[in-house]
């Protein structure tokens, strides 16, 4: 994660509040691809837990069918996918914020 929001040339010459829609949109693709990261990750390490626990414990194998199965992996991606999605987007936000202010400042 970046600390500053890039800030082209062509992104300057634009009205105000154009750069700041341009700055928003530009927080919610860096959120998605942020939480998609951790989207793979959960899925990827949840399902190995999964096929682990199917061929070391019959019990499980017994105890969850397919739409159990696919739940055991697919809740922890998608949980940390809108978490750290939401989290980069509050953190984008706020240097937004900041941008919005010290340049609103610099403009009087």
């Amino acid at each position: 994660m970046s600390n500053s929001l890039t800030i082209t040339d062509d992104t300057l010459k634009l009205p105000f509040e154009q750069q700041h829609a341009q700055l928003v949109d530009a927080c919610r693709s860096e959120a998605f691809v942020h939480g998609f990261k951790y989207f793979a990750a959960a899925a990827a390490m949840s399902s190995a837990l999964m096929f682990a626990a199917l061929k070391t414990s019959p019990s499980v194998a017994r105890a969850l069918g397919p739409s159990g199965r696919t739940a055991c992996v697919a809740i922890p991606a998608f949980g940390l996918f809108f978490l750290q999605s939401e989290l980069y987007m509050l953190k984008c936000g706020r240097r937004v914020s900041e941008w919005k202010r010290s340049n609103t400042a610099a403009n009087r």
